[in-house]
């Protein structure tokens, strides 16, 4: 490896590892891990000095721990250039706002990954009952997303946690009044999106036997299948 390629290379691990431990290791927007409010304050009440009461705020880790042969798998991803999947970079993207106070990024990009995941569906299952062509993108591209998840229930158990109400905030925060999501509608939304996505396209633990970074070489609907 070329010392120039060293960056695409870290960054790929990177993603991978965030993806598949859900931990956030941002480098550029770091969260921030403790904050004290009130530290080297100063203030005074009728001309005399006051001390001020501080407040510690500690952000925690989340995730799970990286075993050795999953850490081994994902350097050989990284240095195969093999990329993860669009919607996993882009719910990695919405916990990484979420937990930054960033709501409305947070509710677009899990939204988004709801969308590629509910037009794969579809496009799988006309694929499997020859309803698509190899010269046929499939009409589900420009459906909106509650029409979509509306087609895609009629063949697919979608999540509980998916519901009308999540299609009508994602559309709110985009077309109407650019409404400002709050913390529990995000969580809502990345919750929902996690669970179509686990459905859908889950990777599970890449040092398991089988595992298969493409998916080309298995069935629609097979464990472990992703792009």
């Amino acid at each position: 490896m070329c010392c120039k390629e060293l960056p695409q290379w870290f960054s790929r691990l990177k993603d991978w590892c965030e993806i598949v431990t859900k931990q956030d290791l941002d480098i550029v927007a770091p969260r921030e891990r403790i904050r004290v409010d009130g530290k080297d304050w100063a203030c005074w009440h009728d001309g005399n000095p006051m001390q001020v009461s501080r407040q510690y705020f500690l952000d925690f880790d989340y995730g799970d721990p990286l075993s050795q042969p999953c850490w081994n798998r994902l350097v050989m991803l990284a240095g195969d250039g093999t990329l993860p999947p669009t919607e996993h970079l882009l719910l990695r993207d919405a916990r990484s706002a979420q937990v930054r106070g960033q709501f409305r990024r947070a509710v677009l990009d899990a939204a988004t990954a709801m969308e590629i995941m509910l037009g794969m569906l579809h496009k799988e299952h006309l694929w499997s009952t020859s309803a698509l062509t190899a010269n046929s993108s499939g009409s589900s591209e420009r459906w909106t997303l509650g029409k979509l998840r509306k087609v895609v229930a009629g063949f697919v158990t979608l999540p509980p946690s998916m519901t009308k109400d999540l299609i009508a905030l994602r559309n709110a925060v985009v077309h109407k009044s650019a409404k400002e999501p709050t913390d529990t509608e995000s969580k809502a939304m990345l919750a929902a999106a996690s669970d179509l996505v686990a459905i859908a396209n889950p990777i599970d633990d890449p040092a398991a036997p089988g595992w298969a970074a493409s998916g080309l070489d298995q069935p629609a609907g097979s464990p472990g299948r992703h792009r």
